[in-house]
């Protein structure tokens, strides 16, 4: 995985989580559902709808803050989810169907 390889060339990166939860600080890599998600379809598509944010302090399965590209600062996770996830599947995924989960995720130093 090419991010994983350029944050350890960083010295930064501190393990990628195999369970694929929420680091306490990292990054993670989303998978938007649609219908490059059925049964079939093979990972090289699926990964072309995915996208990558930031995580910190992550309380159960669930960051405090996320930060996103597209707003260009941390929000709390909540809102990123009820807002700011809408938008960017009608915005980029118009075929999308709402769903996601995490993917790939790496822990960083704080």
């Amino acid at each position: 995985m090419a991010s994983a390889k350029v944050l350890q060339d960083l010295g930064v990166l501190r393990r990628r989580r195999m369970d694929a939860l929420w680091p306490d600080y990292g990054v993670v890599r989303l998978q938007w559902a649609g219908p490059w998600t059925r049964e079939g379809v093979p990972m090289r598509a699926r990964y072309r709808h995915t996208h990558w944010v930031a995580s910190c302090v992550r309380y159960g399965n669930r960051p405090d803050g996320v930060f996103d590209v597209n707003v260009g600062h941390w929000t709390p996770f909540e809102n990123w989810r009820a807002d700011l996830v809408p938008w960017l599947l009608k915005e980029c995924e118009p075929k999308a169907t709402g769903e996601w989960w995490v993917t790939h995720s790496l822990e960083v130093e704080p």
